[in-house]
């Protein structure tokens, strides 16, 4: 029987992707660990047996159909599943975000997982296989200053479902990820943040500056647990929306309960809101 096979992308060192590589590979998958620049893949994961790194820019549709042709020539044209993980970060308020830099984020976490997902499809088709969508629980919380990554992610978990249903009659499982607080590389960005000097929120730059480092997103899970969790549920398999990660279980309930001014706060007014009440008045 021929081992099964997963393609992930956004395999670079220190990411989801990465600890999601080697979780798959010692399951006994044939691993496609790709990323933008698969030179940030760690050495120590491209060296194992049965791990095969690839270049593949998610925007970039022809890099795209020449992997999905590469690995269709290596596993007799099936893809038993495939992890669409890539993704970017942007935190600024909606007032000052750049038009240009927030559609190089959909660009990068909406639209690549709509390219992968048409490109690798005659595979999973094929295997009846298993698509896995990373969404994440900022998706469905309206927090300050993630306004166009959360959006993001909300596209890509509403995409996802739908894909769920279009994929039903062809035997292919999709699942969307909605990924809590994972201790990962995510926020390193965040230190070169900068609000524009005429920004509306200039008198509590220090909040906005700890949001983008993430700072104040809270409790953070491991990501091997994140990893063993997911496989699992590709292995026993799962489809539809799953909640995994730090924060996520209690996320999907207090949204799905709780009326939006308790998820909020008092007055309506969320907690990194409230220095910018006090500074104004």
């Amino acid at each position: 029987m021929a081992t099964k096979a997963v393609l992930i992308t956004g395999c670079s060192s220190g990411g989801i992707g990465a600890t999601l590589a080697l979780a798959f590979n010692e399951a006994g998958y044939t691993v496609y660990a790709t990323a933008r620049n698969p030179a940030k893949i760690d050495e120590s994961l491209s060296k194992r047996p049965r791990v095969r790194t690839l270049a593949l820019d998610v925007t970039d549709a022809q890099q795209i159909a020449q992997v999905a042709a590469q690995v269709a020539s290596e596993t007799a044209g099936r893809l038993d599943v495939l992890i669409n993980n890539a993704g970017g970060n942007y935190t600024m308020p909606v007032l000052d975000a750049d038009i240009e830099d927030s559609k190089k984020l959909f660009d990068t976490n909406f639209w690549g997982v709509v390219r992968v997902a048409q490109a690798f499809s005659p595979l999973l088709v094929k295997a009846r296989g298993t698509v896995v969508n990373i969404s994440s629980i900022a998706g469905v919380l309206n927090t300050p200053f993630m306004g166009m990554y959360s959006a993001s992610k909300a596209a890509v978990a509403i995409v996802s479902e739908t894909l769920r249903l279009e994929m039903q009659p062809f035997h292919v499982k999709v699942i969307t990820v909605m990924a809590g607080n994972v201790e990962t590389q995510f926020w390193v960005d965040g230190s070169n943040f900068v609000l524009p000097s005429d920004s509306l929120y200039t008198p509590i730059v220090s909040v906005v500056s700890d949001a983008a480092a993430g700072t104040l997103s809270g409790k953070k899970s491991s990501p091997e647990s994140f990893a063993r969790a997911l496989l699992n549920t590709v292995m026993s398999g799962g489809t539809g929306i799953v909640w995994k990660g730090a924060l996520s279980t209690s996320v999907r309930w207090v949204v799905k309960l709780m009326p939006t001014g308790v998820v909020v706060s008092r007055n309506g007014v969320h907690p990194l809101l409230l220095q910018f009440l006090v500074s104004s008045n």
